[in-house]
């Protein structure tokens, strides 16, 4: 017999759609659980062998996605289905980045559950793919800003990531395992003080895990300032595929846009501000599809969405038009402001600049090339590597 978790606050569907299956699905064969919202769904999982969970998102006292958060930390190979409305296209990217390509569309028909119940697949072989389930888990802590701390455990270490307010702060890995032969003692060292953001990148990649989600956050020292993202990107990038490991789906590995290495970047970045300091304000590489940044300097929230907002609105006049992109924009800001926006696939470099203190020939002619060419350079040598 197949245990059936559904989960929805509307009373009248749920009343109505256990009226239908009751009716049509065979005898003995299923068994269908009801809950109102999540903390009823989690009584029930930890009482009861589920095999299958369909929910809604928006329900009260504990959210659909902060279901599913537990579930893949608590319970990873149980398959999950959303029943969604959408109502915006945000909850439809939401749902899609977290690998759920499960999910029925409200108005609910009662035979596509039916049809999804009864459709054996569904209750496969279960293979987890971890580095999967570990980087949907960060992702709907991040969306959801929760304050939390996720545990990952293998046999011999554990690694802890900590988020605040759905922004990811610091990681660390522990050894469960201290080596007594010198070398093998010296390496565990090493990995013992690697820094938080090797830790967060080794995490994500990590198989054959035990995860465990904390509603704490005992980390009070930010030490990571990349964004999500990209962390889950590099760390799924660095993971050694071993014959039997499930392949990365595409969803998570954008290799349209020559993703840039974030380490390069950030170097970039540094050796940029050491040489220009006094006259740059703030600096940001930004991911347009969201302006989320990947490295900064000084950053400014209001400057990246400004700037973001008027690259999108320029590509969209320049394509009408059929003008093409240069390398870079320049703008004349006022309080003796110069804006400088370098441009490379969907990524934005952009550099505000106090003009009293750097002369335009000097920014025209030596710190916006050395600019375009360390930003063009960390996209060519990730391409050749």
């Amino acid at each position: 017999m197949k245990n059936i978790l559904i989960v929805d606050d509307d009373h009248l569907l749920i009343k109505s759609l256990l009226k239908f299956l009751n009716k049509h699905i065979p005898d003995k064969k299923f068994y269908i659980h009801t809950a109102e919202n999540g903390c009823k769904a989690i009584e029930i999982l930890n009482s009861q062998k589920i095999d299958l969970i369909i929910t809604d998102l928006v329900m009260p006292k504990l959210n659909g996605f902060k279901l599913i958060a537990y579930v893949i930390g608590q319970y990873p190979t149980i398959p999950v289905v959303v029943m969604t409305a959408f109502g915006n296209r945000q909850t439809g990217q939401r749902i899609r980045k977290l690998g759920i390509l499960n999910y029925i569309e409200k108005p609910i028909d009662f035979r596509k559950i039916y049809q999804l119940i009864t459709n054996q697949k569904i209750y496969g072989e279960p293979q987890t793919n971890y580095p999967e389930k570990i980087s949907s888990l960060m992702q709907i802590i991040s969306m959801e800003n929760m304050t939390s701390t996720l545990r990952i455990s293998t046999k011999d270490k554990i690694g802890n990531i900590y988020f605040r307010n759905g922004d990811l702060i610091h990681a660390s890995v522990k050894s469960k395992i201290h080596p007594e032969h010198p070398l093998e003692l010296l390496d565990w060292i090493n990995k013992e003080n690697q820094n938080s953001l090797n830790s967060a990148l080794d995490i994500v990649s990590w198989e054959d895990v035990k995860i465990d989600l904390m509603d704490t956050c005992n980390q009070e020292e930010r030490t990571i300032e990349m964004p999500l993202e990209y962390i889950i990107l590099e760390g799924l990038k660095n993971r050694k595929i071993q014959p039997n490991h499930v392949k990365t789906p595409d969803k998570i590995a954008i290799n349209e846009d020559k993703i840039p290495s974030t380490i390069k970047i950030i170097k970039a970045m540094e050796l940029f501000k050491n040489e220009f300091t006094p006259g740059v304000i703030n600096s940001d590489i930004i991911y347009v599809n969201d302006a989320k940044s990947l490295a900064s300097w000084n950053s400014n929230d209001k400057s990246s969405g400004l700037f973001t907002e008027i690259v999108q609105m320029m590509n969209e006049y320049l394509h009408k038009r059929l003008f093409n992109w240069g390398d870079y924009i320049v703008m004349d800001l006022a309080d003796n402001k110069i804006a400088l926006i370098i441009l490379m696939n969907r990524f934005i470099w952009s550099i505000l600049v106090d003009g009293s203190r750097i002369q335009l020939g000097t920014l025209l002619s030596i710190i916006l090339p050395k600019a375009v060419q360390k930003f063009k350079q960390a996209f060519i040598e990730e391409t050749e590597n």
